[in-house]
């Protein structure tokens, strides 16, 4: 069903608001534009979205026990990315609430400190079977905890220096935006250490094509023409996970092929409201 929609979806004629006019495809179809309406959005589509994103994550713990916190991980270094986002508006347009936005970032950054540390201490079990993905896995938490200092002892430093006349008045963007970036890519790529060979290759694939690209569409302003532009791009990354897990050669148990049907029907729905 998604596979056909797919050949409709850029057929539908609809009005001015958010549409986005495609002109490359990899099935053939009529160039003309796909229309989602910003109230069917927020009520339908971005529900569903954050279902799939949850049920994603069902399906990576499933697969493998650490993954559980490194969803945990991955969760965190997001919203360490959301609040200084947050941050840094509050603080470049001088609102009052700047300082809590600031206390907001650093709690967050602290909290994931603190899960690298138990995953760290508490969590990892070598044993030779695993020792390359965990090698690899504690590289990674090496990196992110590194990473993640930084940023609290540049936080620290504007919080204790805040207002007063030894404040850095230095750009936000330059001053942190670098390493908030790199813990949010590194969250991210800590999510699929633990797998291997070409089942880690499809989760990738699926989580950079599909998976990402949605996050970023449910906390975007713009979500619903982006959603249109991307539209058949984010159905053929998910048709393709979908084929490969549930007819492919991984050989997953029953519970698994569900969970990935389920999401499947979430994105059929999402489909037909992106069509209506």
């Amino acid at each position: 069903m998604a596979l056909l929609l797919s050949v409709q979806i850029f057929a539908q004629s609809r009005n001015p608001a958010n549409q986005v006019a495609r002109s490359n495809s990899y099935y053939i179809y009529e160039k003309n534009p796909v229309n989602i309406v910003p109230s069917q959005f927020r009520r339908y589509i971005i529900p569903q979205l954050r279902a799939m994103q949850q049920e994603f994550y069902l399906f990576l713990k499933k697969l493998n026990p650490y993954s559980d916190n490194l969803v945990e991980i991955k969760k965190q270094s997001l919203d360490i990315h959301t609040s200084f986002s947050n941050f840094k508006e509050a603080c470049g347009e001088g609102q009052e609430n700047c300082y809590e936005k600031m206390k907001d970032t650093y709690r967050k950054a602290k909290k994931l400190d603190l899960l690298i540390i138990d995953l760290n201490l508490n969590k990892i079990k070598y044993n030779w079977k695993d020792m390359n993905k965990l090698t690899e896995l504690s590289v990674l938490l090496d990196n992110l905890m590194v990473q993640n200092y930084s940023l609290l002892h540049s936080l620290e430093e504007f919080l204790i220096t805040y207002q007063t006349s030894y404040f850095p008045y230095v750009d936000m963007e330059s001053r942190f935006g670098k390493k908030v970036y790199d813990i949010k890519f590194n969250g991210e790529l800590i999510l699929t250490v633990m797998f291997k060979g070409l089942l880690r290759q499809d989760i990738n694939s699926v989580l950079n094509q599909f998976f990402l690209t949605t996050e970023r569409i449910i906390e975007s302003k713009d979500g619903p023409k982006i959603i249109a532009n991307r539209l058949e791009e984010l159905n053929i990354a998910w048709n393709t996970f979908h084929m490969k897990m549930t007819k492919g050669n991984h050989n997953l148990p029953k519970k698994l092929t569900q969970t990935i049907k389920l999401m499947h029907n979430r994105w059929n729905s999402i489909l037909k409201i992106a069509l209506k």
